[in-house]
């Protein structure tokens, strides 16, 4: 079974470690002490001291992996090791089944997926109590987690299949996959299919409102942290490639620039520097090409919204 550490009792180890090390540091040698045999070997000294630190450090990090674990939800494909404290005959490996079942000896099989570790343990400490051990001390570790699996592609530093070991929101799900690449749009797609499906779903793959669009600056600045939505399992995070936009003609600086949702014919002239001396601005015209191939030419107002791949046209004054 396992031990739930209470801040309490965590606060007890760090306290114990403490002065465990003030113990035992000064007669290793710590500088200071004339009296230690160790004394006149000076190069042991913070080698010999670091060992209680060294310690403590294993034990604070062997507890967030016991945490980590703690909410875990166990299923098919992952690889179980379970312990029976003083019988060591019975550890077992298992892999979890298709139908979320394991094998363990006494027992038979056991239902294993839908349960956390510490849920599972505690079952098995049971069923183990029921006519062959007496108080039986059980522990169940996960040791490969491919259950639970969510996907982050697109223009990421490490795209890939990520694994869910605890609950994790959609930021901490950016930074497994090593955070947003160079060319990332603004605007993020979380798809998150109906039906259990196997791999990554990309947008075209499901239908509409199985897809949710997300601001990636107004998550990553934390201006509306109802975005960071809790990950799930199937989840695929996909960030498309920047989409941009052309303008050339009597602006200050005519060029390629990186579109902005909801961004209109005023806004791509004042990322272009503004309108020069010379622009005709009432007859700014967009060159937008549809989905089924045609070229259209649209005469357009400052207010008028643009599009990803649109050209905005502003020609010269004949005054």
């Amino acid at each position: 079974m396992r031990i739930a550490l209470s801040s309490d009792s965590a606060c007890f180890i760090s306290k114990a470690s403490l002065r465990y090390s003030a113990y035992l540091i000064p007669r290793l040698g710590f500088p200071g002490n004339g009296r230690s045999p160790f004394a006149s070997y000076g190069g042991l000294r913070p080698w010999l001291a670091g060992i209680p630190i060294t310690f403590f450090c294993i034990l604070v990090f062997s507890i967030s992996v016991v945490l980590a674990q703690s909410d875990y939800i166990i299923g098919p494909e992952d690889k179980l090791t379970i312990r029976v404290w003083g019988h060591e005959d019975l550890t077992t490996t298992a892999r979890v089944s298709q139908k979320d079942k394991i094998l363990f000896p006494f027992i038979g099989e056991i239902e294993a997926g839908g349960h956390t570790s510490g849920d599972l343990a505690l079952c098995i400490a049971r069923l183990l109590s029921d006519g062959y051990l007496v108080d039986p001390q059980v522990t169940v570790e996960v040791l490969e987690y491919n259950s639970q699996r969510i996907y982050v592609l697109g223009e990421v530093k490490s795209p890939g299949a990520f694994s869910l070991t605890k609950r994790i929101h959609l930021v901490e799900a950016l930074s497994m996959a090593g955070g947003p690449a160079a060319y990332a749009d603004e605007e993020i797609m979380l798809i998150r299919p109906k039906k259990p499906r196997v791999g990554p779903a990309l947008p075209t793959d499901v239908e509409p409102g199985e897809v949710i669009s997300i601001c990636l600056t107004e998550v990553l600045e934390g201006d509306k942290s109802e975005q960071n939505i809790q990950i799930r399992p199937g989840d695929t995070i996909y960030i498309p490639r920047v989409r941009v936009f052309y303008i050339t003609g009597e602006v200050t600086k005519p060029g390629r620039y990186d579109y902005r949702k909801h961004m209109t014919v005023l806004d791509a002239i004042s990322t272009a520097g503004g309108l020069t001396e010379l622009a005709a601005a009432k007859r700014t015209r967009i060159i937008r090409n549809t989905e089924d191939g045609q070229r259209q030419e649209l005469y357009v107002t400052m207010e008028d919204p643009i599009s990803p791949g649109d050209t905005i046209v502003v020609p010269e004054s004949f005054f």
